[in-house]
């Protein structure tokens, strides 16, 4: 059956002890295979049978349109970054930017990640 930690020896099944015992000498017997009793198995008919769905062939795309496609996320990622205080506070989104700088020096004060020093 195995072994455990801190034992020294394997756990095997005793069959005339009708018990789990440990022992060190044990001899393995290759030639020998353990069979499980199995019932068998009951097999039933399906009860509700599915319609076949009609699968589409998937939309292929052509390379013009991969490159429109990226072009076009790529300028709006672009125009989403923020690099500065300064474009932060001056671009349209601006009050949202205050409130999450604000929320950020509050968590630095309230961790006590630094001092601020004059």
């Amino acid at each position: 059956m195995g072994y455990d930690d801190g034992v020294k020896g394997y756990r095997i099944w005793s069959p005339s002890e009708r018990s789990v015992i440990f022992s060190r000498y044990v001899t393995f017997d290759e030639d020998y295979l353990f069979r499980v009793k199995q019932d068998p198995i009951e097999s039933k008919p399906e009860e509700g049978v599915f319609p076949k769905r009609n699968a589409k062939a998937p939309t292929r795309f052509g390379f013009e349109d991969y490159v429109a496609y990226t072009l076009q996320v790529t300028g709006e990622v672009e125009s989403l970054e923020t690099y500065t205080y300064r474009e932060a506070i001056t671009s349209k989104d601006s009050d949202i930017w205050i409130t999450v700088i604000g929320e950020e020096i509050k968590s630095l004060h309230k961790n006590k990640t630094w001092e601020l020093v004059s």
